[in-house]
């Protein structure tokens, strides 16, 4: 009961906040900082070398409105359309969900932002017979959290034209997110990323780097708890146009959390994983 108290009122606080930024940029807009239309297109294509070499597939796009206020913050207000499904057929991963959102960055060199989300969302009817599905096929949900992303690399401050092998790279990404639909889980994910870059011709590059996964959730789930560390590499045909293709080999381990489902997969694993990720941003 303490628990669900608490985070009701983390809900109320967070979308208070939210709101009260969204305001602000909203009467500053006539002062200097001038709203813009923005869209933005994000997919992720990856095959497991574990569950039954699994094909995971998740697209969304995002359309919205945005407010710069300088020195303060940037403020995003959208709607956002997300699909997604596997070749595995787990629940989890097949479904739509059409949202409306609200979120705010702070800092220029780092992105850290605070969202909430309202989702009205469907599950496609493909769940396995030991997987059942325990939401029903059409659900609701308040979502929110905290995104953090910080990358360094030094390539870009130089010509197109020059080759620069061994040229240093990292980048981190972690996502916190509070889910109220999945029994008020909570959910971290942490990537980090650093390499070198072997080659560069023009737009197209090429390289290796050293990958640490790790995610964690307080419900227990076995595909939400594990850590995985591993070598890959990564190609960028065409750097303007945001697509990354890579492949990651990888040593993991599920975590001990017992949650609601037994996990069928032996705990330590090793995984040859193949994958692309495209993200198109602009403004108008």
């Amino acid at each position: 009961m303490k628990r669900c108290q608490t985070y009701r009122k983390a809900q109320v606080i967070l979308l208070l906040l939210l709101l009260g930024i969204a305001w602000s940029a909203t009467a500053r807009a006539g002062s200097g900082a001038q709203p813009t239309l923005f869209a933005e297109l994000y997919n992720e294509t990856i095959s497991l070398g574990r569950e039954n070499r699994n094909l995971i597939a998740m697209t969304q796009a995002i359309q919205g409105v945005r407010v710069r206020i300088p020195g303060l913050t940037t403020v995003d207000v959208y709607f956002k359309q997300r699909l997604g499904g596997d070749s595995d057929r787990d629940y989890w991963n097949n479904r739509g969900e059409l949202m409306g959102g609200v979120r705010a960055r702070f800092f220029q060199k780092i992105y850290l932002g605070l969202f909430a989300e309202y989702i009205q969302g469907k599950y496609f009817d493909l769940e396995k017979p030991h997987y059942r599905n325990p939401y029903g096929s059409n659900y609701e949900d308040l979502r929110y959290g905290l995104i953090f992303w910080q990358g360094w690399d030094r390539a870009w401050s130089v010509p197109e034209t020059g080759r620069l092998p061994l040229s240093f790279w990292e980048e981190i990404y972690s996502e916190m997110i509070h889910f109220r639909r999945d029994r008020n889980n909570n959910i971290v994910f942490l990537k980090t990323k650093a390499g070198l870059r072997m080659l560069r011709v023009h737009k197209t590059t090429a390289g290796l780097y050293g990958v640490h996964h790790l995610n964690l959730d307080t419900n227990g789930d076995f595909w939400n708890n594990r850590a995985e560390l591993g070598l890959g590499t990564r190609v960028k045909p065409w750097t303007d146009i945001g697509l990354s293709l890579f492949v990651e080999f990888l040593k993991g381990t599920y975590l001990e959390r017992n949650g609601r489902y037994a996990n069928p997969y032996p705990m330590k694993y090793d995984e040859l994983r193949v994958g692309l990720i495209f993200w198109y941003g602009r403004e108008f």
